[in-house]
């Protein structure tokens, strides 16, 4: 068997290429030899996509010129989760750079942003609404994001531990870091060593996740109140 190429985005971006339709590619392919068979002959449209509803993994075995059609895609890749994700990633350039089809796409599956075209992720009204969907979208977003104040409080309102993504700067940020530590009392780590020192944030962090503790300052890790907080008192 051929080595599959190290680039993961090679392969997904190659809807022509000889791997389109390998079983290899697959998360999870749930599908019998004869449905994959009716998929690949299938052009018809309506099927397909009631194929893809049953077993997104459908998607994958499809004609090649349904990865130009925007319901199709959009069936596909709204699932959560690596499926969703690698759909996208099939997708024609054009649906990846489609502002309009990616912005409702995201509104459904956060994640997809890492399949979107450079433009798009690094289009803010785009990489705002993919991580309300998913935090984790952060990560796929253009590197200016990581500065974004607004961007890096949505992630964290829904994962704490996304602090780890924000600049320096706002590692700094009072407001970020008690949201993030509220989430999350571990990522306290990810805070800057003056807000690692702050009271208010460190007592936060404990009374969340007691081993948060452990990134405070030695002296706050002293402190009767934080250690009460924590339950070692």
């Amino acid at each position: 068997m051929e080595k599959l190429p190290k680039n993961i985005q090679d392969l997904l971006g190659a809807v022509e290429s000889k791997y389109h339709n390998h079983t290899e590619i697959l998360e999870r392919p749930d599908l019998t030899e004869e449905q994959i068979d009716r998929i690949k002959n299938s052009q018809d449209k309506k099927f397909i996509l009631e194929a893809i509803r049953e077993n997104s993994s459908a998607f994958y075995y499809t004609h090649p010129k349904f990865m130009d059609d925007k319901e199709i895609v959009f069936e596909a890749a709204k699932e959560r989760g690596w499926n969703g994700f690698k759909a996208l990633g099939c997708a024609s350039s054009a649906l990846q750079d489609d502002k309009k089809f990616i912005l409702e796409l995201v509104k459904q599956n956060g994640y997809i942003l890492g399949n979107a075209s450079p433009r798009l992720r690094a289009d803010r009204e785009v990489v705002l609404e993919a991580v309300k969907e998913n935090s984790e979208a952060v990560k796929f977003a253009d590197r200016k994001f990581r500065f974004d104040k607004e961007v890096i409080l949505e992630a964290v309102k829904r994962d704490g531990y996304m602090l780890w993504a924000a600049s320096l700067e706002l590692q700094g940020d009072r407001e970020i870091v008690l949201v993030a530590v509220k989430q999350a009392g571990r990522a306290l780590m990810y805070a800057s060593k003056e807000l690692q020192d702050d009271r208010e944030v460190v007592l936060a962090a404990v009374k969340e996740n007691s081993e948060a503790i452990k990134f405070a300052s030695p002296k706050l890790q002293d402190d009767e109140e934080i250690r009460k907080a924590a339950g070692l008192e």
